[in-house]
């Protein structure tokens, strides 16, 4: 993080809990979840489905997954959902750059 962004977490209008709603300086907005692992289809689909309501709520097209070790895209209806592992996250890889 850097100097001037404000951390909340969110609850979706269907019940989905968010882990992060990142303001940025500049007015972007994003939305940030945590997961281990997302291997099981039980948690990916849980994981997905909080952060595409969320996408929806917020009008936002991109959402981020920080995980132990896994990187794709998934692509959803609202827009695209950024997984990220958590070592190259935290080596620098900052995936806020996509305009929302």
């Amino acid at each position: 993080m850097h100097g001037g962004e404000a951390l909340r977490k969110i609850h979706a209008d269907a019940g989905y809990e968010v882990n992060f709603l990142v303001h940025l300086p500049d007015d972007r907005v994003h939305i940030v979840q945590v997961s281990t692992d997302i291997a099981g289809t039980t948690t990916r689909n849980r994981e997905v489905r909080a952060l595409t309501e969320a996408m929806a709520e917020l009008s936002l097209r991109h959402a981020y997954l920080i995980t132990q070790n896994h990187e794709e895209e998934i692509p959803t209806a609202q827009g695209t959902i950024h997984v990220v592992p958590a070592y190259l996250f935290l080596m620098g890889r900052d995936p806020l750059w996509v305009e929302p």
